[in-house]
């Protein structure tokens, strides 16, 4: 059985190495805790415009059968039909809903 015996170079290479790890394992653990930080942030952060009570549809035509320059006068159409549409006020659905489930606002 072979016995180590470590010189006083081998332990001052090895507390080097402990050391060095120790930092980089803090050093990784800020940088992380801080990516959190900034994530939480960035997720919070106001978009600029609000987007309550916009309404997004969307539609392949192609799978209709139409092609590209008749998808246009039907997406044109669907457009204007859209905008002259009355939609329900957001407040009323909001009213409608808590009643339904019975939650109050």
């Amino acid at each position: 059985m072979v016995e180590w015996e470590l010189s006083s170079a081998g332990l001052l290479w090895r507390d080097i190495l402990l050391a060095t790890q120790i930092a980089l394992c803090a050093l990784l653990l800020t940088a992380a805790l801080v990516a959190f930080r900034g994530m939480q942030r960035s997720l919070h952060a106001p978009l600029g415009f609000q987007p309550d009570g916009v309404v997004s549809a969307e539609t392949d035509l192609h799978m209709a059968g139409y092609t590209d320059q008749s998808s246009l006068v039907v997406q044109k159409r669907m457009f204007g039909a859209g905008v002259t549409h009355p939609w329900p006020d957001s407040d009323r659905i909001h009213q409608r809903a808590a009643a339904q489930y019975g939650r109050k606002r």
